[in-house]
């Protein structure tokens, strides 16, 4: 065995042994070794919540996803994640850092384009993949070009957004009940994402004629302030990029209004939109629970919440007069009292 303490008359030489000791870790770490012991603990659990959501899903299809529960530490059995492991998959884990080469990767890109990932998916494959060997250069366990960027990647196209008809809109809105409805509303009515709108809590909402402050800032009547979002399960600060302040569509006013009077959860850190349970409501359980099944009874496929954010921004006066018009009509004349009767669900 190697003596990995050089004595006084090898310390002149100590960077050449140093490096030789390096050599050695680096022969003998897997990939799989590699993200967890490093890569994992030092660059992606120093993210925010999102980017480590976003690197542990997309390390799936590098590593076997029983494999990167362990080092989440998620339990594979109670995993709400749909990816199982592919018998075939080239997955690189088990491959030694310097046996990774541009071929390898360039077999799990064409699986996964052959599997039908969108372009984008593929890229954010190769990103992390390249993340990987960014920071084994870094920690100096890998020597030599990142085999990532050498890759070729298929020519990037975007997939269209469905786009709702007025028709179809007021059909859904139609079978729509709390929070569904509200959600889409808020999404259609102003700029706020899904994140964000289940992230609203009263202190950050002046329904009032006269300024007011939260946190010693400045909030201007009847607006609503993006300060905080609630994604995948915890609550934290929006990006200063993302801190902006919406007035308040004539459309919504009357359905926070109510809801701001109702006896339970209407305290200035409670949520807008909320379960039985205090909690924020979860817009990932309500697409599954709610969304999709709506769209079957109307046969609108693809029926999600970033439907009905496209729905507002790309005719956003048009579609502002057709819900006015959608709620005064006598075939909808309940809904708008429904849309403001809030009835936490859980």
């Amino acid at each position: 065995m190697a003596n990995r303490n050089p004595s006084r008359a090898d310390l002149t030489n100590f960077p050449a042994w140093l490096r030789q000791d390096r050599l050695a870790q680096r022969s003998d770490m897997t990939l799989a070794e590699f993200v967890k012991s490093k890569f994992v603990p030092e660059r992606v659990m120093a993210m925010r919540l999102a980017g480590r959501a976003h690197y542990q899903a997309l390390l799936k299809h590098i590593v076997p996803p029983a494999d990167v529960d362990r080092m989440f530490q998620v339990d594979s059995e109670k995993s709400s994640g749909k990816l199982k492991v592919l018998p075939d998959w080239p997955y690189l884990g088990n491959l030694r850092l310097d046996d990774v080469g541009p071929d390898q990767i360039e077999r799990l890109i064409v699986a996964a384009v052959n599997r039908g990932y969108s372009t984008q998916t593929v890229l954010h494959i190769r990103n992390v993949v390249s993340a990987i060997f960014l920071h084994a250069h870094r920690v100096n366990l890998f020597s030599g070009s990142n085999p990532a960027k050498i890759v070729t990647l298929p020519k990037l196209t975007h997939r269209n957004t469905r786009l709702l008809s007025h028709a179809q809109a007021k059909e859904v809105l139609a079978l729509m009940r709390y929070p569904e409805r509200e959600i889409a509303l808020m999404a259609m009515l102003t700029k706020m994402n899904i994140a964000e709108i289940c992230g609203l809590q009263w202190k950050h909402l002046n329904l009032t004629g006269v300024w007011s402050s939260v946190d010693g800032e400045p909030i201007p009547p009847l607006t609503i302030a993006v300060r905080r979002r609630w994604y995948r399960g915890e609550m934290d600060n929006v990006k200063p990029g993302r801190k902006r302040n919406f007035p308040i569509p004539a459309l919504l006013l009357p359905m926070l209004l109510r809801a701001s009077g109702r006896r339970m959860y209407s305290g200035p850190n409670d949520f807008v939109l909320v379960s039985k349970a205090g909690t924020p409501v979860n817009p990932n359980n309500i697409a599954e629970r709610r969304l999709r099944l709506i769209g079957v009874e109307l046969q609108i496929p693809g029926l999600s919440w970033n439907v009905f954010r496209h729905a507002g921004m790309n005719s956003e006066s048009e579609f502002e007069t057709e819900l006015h018009f959608l709620l005064a009509t006598r075939a909808y004349s309940g809904l708008l009292q429904d849309i403001v009767t809030v009835q936490p669900i859980g």
